[in-house]
């Protein structure tokens, strides 16, 4: 479930987000392969919760509560922001996935394809 939630077509993706905080990465889909297969790992260390949020502008609102994904970034008053205690910098330093909160799909697609996978 986990290749079909980070599936490896998001290795550029995720390597130029590393790369916009982190400057000397310069092999960025390179990077990327590593932090998906290092967020797989992260994530099958425990259980996961799936929730299902609906209601007018669900993903703005439910991206707005939990904070910007790089957890040093996040706003105070989201959950990234008030208890997240890493960053992508520091993840890629120790050469690591970012050890994130909470996970929130970012457009309808995104979300029909989650909800699928995860609340068939």
């Amino acid at each position: 479930m986990l290749e079909e939630h980070y599936p490896d077509s998001m290795a550029l993706g995720v390597g130029l987000k590393a790369q916009a905080v982190v400057p000397s990465i310069t092999d960025p889909e390179a990077h990327g392969m590593k932090v998906l297969g290092k967020l797989r790992g992260y994530f099958g260390r425990g259980p996961v919760l799936a929730i299902r949020m609906g209601g007018e502008d669900a993903i703005k609102e439910v991206r707005r509560v939990t904070g910007y994904t790089d957890p040093a970034a996040a706003e105070k008053g989201t959950i990234r922001g008030d208890l997240g205690r890493d960053s992508i910098e520091a993840s890629t330093a120790k050469g690591r996935a970012v050890e994130n909160l909470v996970h929130a799909s970012g457009n309808p697609e995104e979300a029909e394809a989650e909800l699928r996978l995860w609340l068939p």
